[in-house]
């Protein structure tokens, strides 16, 4: 125990003398300890999650059968063996109604006709003894971004302010990534073409191109960089209309020293493309959760949503448990309010970022000055970090790029920091990852009791600690 204790000190020692404090020109110097990280011992970061599957905390709520919608999600206690690629069930002509496999136990159920119609149905389906549950399959809101500025034609790294309050060169001194680090990109999709994402993006080594044939078996043909799940092909590309998704994908890790645009806070990982919103920025929660599950049968390290809804789902619930207890990080946009005013999802859940399992890690938005943006959605219960998400400059369909703000780019900025410490340290777990990145945010007035933290995440902080805690007895 008294080795432990000081093996605990030196590694506090070790991380306050080497952090980067910001000097007068917005620059890092590295000759003062930091008194911003909050960080006291090693202890801090916690014993190793030997349970991942735990989800006990997870209480799903009851949901009626509202006839009002046209498409449901059909949980059945067992699965019926069907692979997941779309395929119809069996096809019911009572005002046209078809059941359609969606993965493993979960399908869509269409039905068509009038209220009375469907609420009969509906009833009949759910009171089958081999069905678990019945639930809309909810339309899931795209998060408004806002262009912040008139876009430059010069895209450099300059252009990327938060590098500078995230510490990102000191960070990189320390880890740049690694590409052996897969990020999941749930959203509309990501340009695979694009100059300053296409080395970096996942490639299913399994899968034989364009030679019409599921060759690693998972249902779904040359899948070779993801799958689009809304149109069910092996295309996961974002239009020009729906950039959302490659803006995300560059934010968590646009390829670093290529002479080329802008860089990642993760400038070395493989970005998996998985579209389920189309080019309204709309999808719908039985597609997501295709994607997840996706995500989970290739052993990602994380996944990222920058997306939401205001209505739980348990079905959405059920797919993020699974990833939970595949040890897979699962992060999630705070939201961006009502009409621009930002609000405590405390008392007005927002989701996936309200959902209680332990690898949903949710991020608010924060301004150049450090604040809260007004739109960001805020939680000290259950949004656990800030980063930057104003004026966010980044990689966009085609050969572009382009400014946005939202609680979308800050949550893809604190995923490319995971991979950071992941690369940094691959021996901590992922439950131990997520502490190093609270335990080591600055923390802020600003943020106190807007955030779990109460900090805005500092890459080289997180950095530090991960390089730290190999000499820290985490058991």
């Amino acid at each position: 125990m008294f080795v432990r204790k000081v093996v605990n000190v030196l590694c506090f020692l070790a991380l306050a003398s080497c952090a980067p404090s910001k000097n007068s020109s917005g620059g890092v110097t590295t000759t003062e300890p930091s008194k911003t990280n909050g960080i006291e011992t090693c202890l801090a970061l916690g014993k190793k999650n030997t349970n991942l599957a735990d989800t006990s905390s997870v209480v799903p709520t009851l949901t009626t059968l509202d006839p009002n919608y046209g498409q449901y999600i059909v949980k059945y206690k067992e699965a019926k063996g069907l692979t997941p690629s779309g395929q119809p069930l069996r096809e019911y002509h009572v005002s046209t109604m078809k059941l359609t496999s969606i993965s493993g136990d979960l399908y869509s159920l269409q039905i068509k006709g009038t209220i009375k119609e469907k609420s009969k149905i509906l009833a009949q389906v759910a009171a089958e003894s081999d069905v678990d549950y019945v639930e809309p399959d909810y339309p899931i809101e795209p998060i408004p971004q806002t262009p912040a500025a008139i876009m430059p034609d010069d895209p450099y790294f300059s252009k990327q302010w938060f590098h500078s309050t995230l510490n990102s060169l000191a960070a990189w001194s320390v880890d740049e990534g690694s590409d052996e680090i897969i990020a999941a990109v749930v959203d509309t999709g990501v340009d695979y073409t694009h100059p300053d994402l296409a080395e970096n993006m996942w490639i299913n080594k399994d899968e034989i191109p364009n030679n019409g044939k599921d060759d690693d078996g998972n249902g779904y043909i040359d899948d070779v960089y993801g799958w689009n799940f809304t149109a069910n092909n092996n295309d996961p590309r974002s239009s020009s209309k729906a950039p959302h998704g490659s803006h995300v994908a560059g934010l968590i890790g646009a390829r670093g020293n290529n002479h080329v645009g802008v860089v990642g806070v993760a400038p070395k990982v493989k970005l998996m493309a998985l579209k389920f919103m189309d080019d309204s920025g709309a999808g719908i929660t039985s597609n997501a959760v295709r994607a997840i599950d996706y995500a989970i049968q290739k052993k990602v390290f994380l996944i990222n949503n920058s997306w939401g809804s205001n209505r739980f789902s348990r079905t959405l619930s059920d797919a993020i448990s699974r990833a939970a207890k595949a040890g897979i990080l699962f992060f999630a946009a705070a939201g961006n309010g009502d009409k621009g005013v930002g609000y405590n999802i405390d008392a007005t859940p927002w989701y996936p970022a309200s959902y209680t399992q332990w690898n949903v890690f949710s991020v608010a938005a924060t301004t150049i000055g450090d604040r809260l943006t007004d739109f960001s959605n805020f939680s000290k219960n259950k949004v656990d970090v800030a980063a930057p998400g104003y004026a966010i400059y980044s990689t966009v369909s085609g050969v572009s790029y382009q400014m946005m703000s939202g609680t979308s780019m800050a949550t893809p900025i604190v995923a490319g920091l995971a991979v950071l410490v992941k690369a940094t340290n691959p021996d901590l777990d992922p439950t131990q990852i997520l502490n190093i990145i609270r335990e080591s945010s600055d923390k802020l007035p600003t943020l106190q009791d807007k955030v779990r933290s109460g900090g805005r995440v500092d890459s080289y902080n997180a950095v530090m600690l991960a390089r730290a805690s190999k000499n820290c007895a985490l058991q």
